[in-house]
């Protein structure tokens, strides 16, 4: 089994140590890394150990820096890949990357975090730093994003992910901006940097998530950390267009890489789902007729046609036969009830004052109707069955 590379760090502050362990994290790299706080401590492991790379600062002592502690590395251990590390305060009187006989990358802060990841496994592979460092990016065929293309977001929804990912993280503020340069979300302690400064100073390395995304397949997804001696600023992309910036206090911001790393990459993915298909696409639709027609409802353009456009088209005439109009049903107009033959209509002619009013109670009593259908009439006899029925005494 390979034993792990070993990475020696040398730097005071502390800081060079802290953005090595985030890019580390980012490539997922196991390595051993030694931290040293100066020169004679990194002379002494140096003489001891073999390592491959050596990240030290640029300021380690009055007499004795980083360029001068590269050189010392050249004699001691050749094959040692070394990146020497500038602050944002130093001045650019020195450019190394322009001499041919330097053998280490020099870089200043704040750092491109795609070069400094270019650079960092350049070195774990044994490859040449310099040319990973400094040699322009080889054209991959991708396509940038539309400039003009930007999707929007719901702003108070996305201030409530910002408010949730600060109380998670424990961070001092948080700005959410577009690669247009908009800063669309502020929340938290406002005023602990620009914010306008910061979304600029960052539009470059998060334009590279697009082009990363060839290296790392698919859609590239960022994480970036800058480390400083007043603030400590991770930097998360969300989608292709749009980017996340939390602030730390220096003093404890070093700390929260594993915290960002859960709850940021969470809080960018709600981002992400909450902007929708647009964070992940280079350009909006071909044609904006098509967006328009998908935002109808069915509803076909009105046809124009010119007079001369129409030709006249010749009729034939012909017979038609003409249809019988249908016959409306018959209706039958039997009466639904026969009539009572030789109906003695006098029967209905009595004085209605005359009747014993007492002797209506009889027309409910069985035994009474019984007696009255088997008395007989004047003259006509007894009552048939018949006629009974038909003066409704049964049914």
């Amino acid at each position: 089994m390979a034993s792990l590379p070993r990475i020696l760090t040398v730097d005071p502050t502390g800081s060079v140590a802290r953005l090595a362990r985030a890019a580390l994290d980012l490539l997922d790299r196991a390595v051993i890394q030694v931290d040293v706080p100066g020169d004679v401590e990194a002379l002494d492991e140096l003489a001891d150990v073999r390592f491959r790379m050596v990240i030290a600062a640029l300021m380690l002592s009055e007499n004795f820096d980083g360029i001068a502690l590269a050189r010392r590395i050249a004699d001691l251990q050749p094959n040692a890949k070394v990146i020497v590390i500038a602050d944002d305060m130093t001045p650019p009187d020195f450019a190394p990357e322009l001499s041919d006989d330097v053998s280490f990358v020099y870089l200043r802060r704040p750092i491109d975090a795609y070069q400094f990841l270019r650079v960092i496994s350049a070195g774990l592979e044994g490859r040449d730093i310099r040319a990973a460092a400094y040699a322009a990016p080889a054209d991959q065929g991708t396509n940038p994003p539309d400039p003009t293309f930007i999707p929007p977001i719901d702003r108070s929804a996305a201030q409530k992910i910002l408010e949730t990912v600060i109380n998670d993280v424990g961070a001092m503020a948080a700005v959410f901006s577009n690669r247009a340069g908009e800063v669309l979300i502020e929340t938290g302690a406002s005023g602990l940097v620009d914010r306008q400064q910061l979304t600029a100073a960052l539009l470059p390395t998060v334009g590279a998530t697009v082009s990363m995304g060839h290296l790392v397949g698919g859609t590239s997804a960022a994480l970036m950390v800058y480390d400083g001696t007043s603030y400590t600023v991770y930097v998360l992309s969300v989608g292709l267009h749009h980017f996340l910036s939390l602030i730390f206090n220096a003093s404890n911001g070093s700390r929260v890489l594993g915290a960002v790393t859960r709850y940021g990459r969470r809080a960018a993915e709600d981002l992400i789902a909450l902007i929708g298909a647009g964070a992940l696409i280079h350009e909006p639709p071909k044609s904006a007729d098509m967006a328009a027609r998908k935002r109808t409802t069915g509803m076909l353009p009105a046809l124009k046609l010119e007079p001369e456009a129409l030709e006249p088209v010749a009729v034939k005439a012909e017979a038609w036969d003409e249809t019988p109009a249908m016959e409306e049903p018959a209706v039958d107009s039997a009466p639904l009830f026969e009539p009572i033959p030789e109906l003695d209509v006098s029967i209905f002619q009595q004085d209605v004052n005359a009747l014993d009013m007492n002797a209506l109670d009889d027309l409910f009593d069985p035994e009474k109707l019984a007696e009255i259908a088997s008395e007989t009439r004047r003259g006509h006899g007894p009552l048939t069955y018949d006629e009974a029925r038909e003066l409704g005494l049964i049914r």
